[in-house]
């Protein structure tokens, strides 16, 4: 028989035939990952930082259109970012979407829709005053411009 120390031999890690993989070692008779910054999962290192399965944590899978960056599931096309529920979240274009205009959850008014990120009034004429769309073709309060109001008796014509 060979005497050996359980506690710190790679190839008897805590008991006779537990060998360590080849990125880990034998610390205090349990297998350890080499690399600090590695975490174990599933009894093997994982770097959490950009592992798509394991992201943040162990288990934390990225969906298929996120990719995990320094921890993190962000989408991998641009102008959409992670929204929904934890376990329903899912990537979404914010620079279209009316639903989420900007970023998640913001919802453009009925009146409005959502362009380049921002929520905007409907057709060429119609421009947001306060926080209402307003025809300043033909708006006697908004002739042209916000808060350019007609006199008594006029109507606005562009």
């Amino acid at each position: 028989g060979v005497c050996t120390s359980v506690m710190n031999d790679n190839q008897n890690c805590g008991s006779c035939g537990n060998a360590c993989q080849t990125d880990q070692t034998c610390v205090a008779g349990q297998c350890e990952c080499v690399d600090s910054s590695a975490v174990m999962c599933g009894g093997e290192c994982t770097s959490v930082m950009d592992d798509n399965q394991n992201c943040g944590s162990c288990g934390n899978a990225c969906q298929t259109d996120q990719t995990c960056v320094a921890g993190h599931c962000e989408c991998t096309s641009s102008g959409h970012a992670i929204c929904g529920a934890v376990g329903g979240q899912q990537c979404i274009p914010v620079t279209d979407d009316t639903n989420n205009c900007g970023a998640c959850g913001v919802v453009c008014p009925p009146t409005q829709t959502c362009s380049g990120a921002q929520c905007v009034c409907f057709g060429s004429s119609m421009e947001l005053c306060g926080d209402i769309c307003v025809d300043v073709s033909s708006s006697v309060h908004h002739c042209g411009q916000c808060a350019n109001q007609c006199p008594s008796g006029q109507l606005c014509q562009m």
